[in-house]
């Protein structure tokens, strides 16, 4: 963005105005501040897509694939600041606005399915919990950082619920298995987050 930002200081009582002109940052300095997340966000929707693909009929391959596109983004985008074009900046608002979503339907269905006759109903609202908080944050800003602080802790504290239900969850299938394979799974994922 071509142009400066002009700054004003106040000190002893006196205003100094201070211009710091605005500097592309190049392709070497871009991929060092922000080439690592990208690439972690790209492995993490390969991760997905492979997860997909091996087992693309399961609703716990299609709540993991939901989750992990939504993790990518967020991880991706986590260390920019304002984008262009503007767009941009609401992928990382939507990204985190749908995490909590996806972690509660996978929680659902992975290791073993739960709550079945409310299961769809508890999936479908947690979505649109989600995307009314999309279109709610979006309502007040396009950038994450920008948003009003009550709407931050909500939408942290949706993030932080979801986490619970599905550490519960794989928890309740390591400790009350149907069978050794979910006991297995359960293992292997609470190892996993510990």
């Amino acid at each position: 963005i071509p142009g400066q930002n002009t700054y004003t200081i106040i000190r002893n009582g006196k205003n100094l105005d201070v211009s710091v002109p605005n500097r592309q940052l190049g392709t070497i300095l871009a991929f060092q501040r922000f080439g690592i997340t990208y690439l972690v966000g790209v492995i993490f929707f390969i991760m997905g897509v492979v997860v997909w693909v091996m087992k693309p009929g399961t609703g716990a391959s299609w709540a993991f694939f939901v989750g992990i596109v939504n993790t990518a983004l967020l991880i991706a985008f986590f260390f920019t600041s304002k984008l262009t074009p503007e767009w941009l900046n609401s992928v990382y608002v939507y990204a985190y606005a749908f995490i909590p979503a996806s972690i509660i339907h996978l929680a659902l269905t992975f290791p073993v399915k739960r709550l079945l006759e409310y299961r769809k109903a508890i999936v479908l609202g947690s979505y649109l919990l989600s995307l009314q908080l999309f279109f709610v944050m979006e309502g007040y800003s396009t950038h994450y950082a920008d948003l009003a602080k009550p709407w931050q802790i909500t939408l942290e504290a949706y993030l932080a619920l979801s986490f619970a239900i599905f550490l519960g969850s794989i928890l309740l299938a390591y400790l009350r298995p149907p069978d050794a394979v979910t006991s297995a799974r359960a293992r292997i994922i609470l190892i996993g987050t510990s």
